[in-house]
């Protein structure tokens, strides 16, 4: 069980589900922490002749540069980035329980594959037991007709279910290595690695011990309730994010930086630029 947890191709496209979740859940969270960017520009511009530019550019080529920096906040004052983020980390938790989901059908069908190939072993021995003891009695009974007490018919009978039982080892046989195969497969190893496995060795008498009463709330811890739950969770959230958008929106924003003509210019004080303040938008008609 525990190699095919590790090497199943099932497991590990699970295991990459979620962390490509936690990945969206962190970038749907972005929206609640400050944002800082920065970027800068150096154009060598030609400036017309037009009496829009000062006398200085008219006609000339000169360097446009700037380096800025900029951050910004939103004011969450309607739960909206709360909201995005909290659905994020229910489709995370969504998909750390598939994983798990998926782990426990895995581990399922590992153990009863392996039960299923314990039971064709034991089978497979009581078919040779039977084929030797039809053998032994075929044996005895040309013996007593050889002797002369037995009749012609009596060996017939005999040899009659011995064709059979040689064919249901051969099949039982051959189901043993589809089963092998099928573990190997479930273990995401290769068709040749099943001939590698032997005869399990299990004791299928032990009864579990399992208590009398079982309370309601467990039926609440299945897999499939568990990821219902958190689909309806993540869509009350929708609900959230969609009646937040009717809000005006408020960010504050300052910026901070350099912007000049010129070459050696940027970096000056008469080139600094500065801004602060509030920002609001409104819907106010959307088709």
């Amino acid at each position: 069980v525990v190699l095919a947890v590790d090497q199943n191709p099932s497991m590990r496209v699970a295991a990459a589900r979620v962390r490509m979740a936690g990945g969206m859940a962190e970038t749907a969270g972005a929206g609640r922490y400050p944002q800082l960017d920065a970027g800068g520009r150096a154009t060598l511009r030609h400036y017309s002749e037009d009496a829009y530019h000062a006398a200085a550019l008219s006609g000339r080529d000169r360097w446009d540069n700037a380096a800025l920096a900029s951050a910004s906040y939103t004011l969450d004052l309607w739960g909206k980035e709360k909201a995005t983020y909290e659905i994020g980390l229910d489709e995370l938790a969504v998909k750390k329980v598939e994983a798990g989901l998926a782990r426990q059908e895995l581990e399922t069908a590992v153990v009863r594959t392996y039960i299923k190939l314990s039971l064709q072993y034991s089978l497979l021995d009581i078919a040779r037991e039977t084929l030797e003891q039809r053998t032994g009695m075929l044996r005895i009974t040309r013996k007593l007709y050889d002797s002369g007490i037995g009749s012609e018919l009596a060996v017939r009978q005999a040899e009659t279910p011995i064709p059979a039982t040689r064919a249901a080892i051969i099949a039982l046989e051959s189901e043993i290595t589809v089963t092998k195969q099928t573990l190997a497969a479930l273990s995401g190893r290769g068709p040749g690695a099943g001939t590698g496995i032997t005869r399990p060795t299990l004791r299928l008498n032990a009864i579990p011990p399992l208590p009398k009463e079982l309370p309601a709330e467990l039926t609440g811890r299945r897999p499939d309730i568990t990821i219902r739950r958190l689909r309806v969770e993540a869509a009350e959230g929708g609900i959230t994010v969609a009646k937040a958008a009717f809000y005006p929106n408020i960010n504050l924003a300052a910026a901070f930086g350099y912007a000049g003509i010129g070459v050696g210019n940027i970096f000056t004080k008469p080139a600094i630029e500065t801004g602060i303040g509030p920002a609001i938008s409104l819907p106010l008609f959307q088709g």
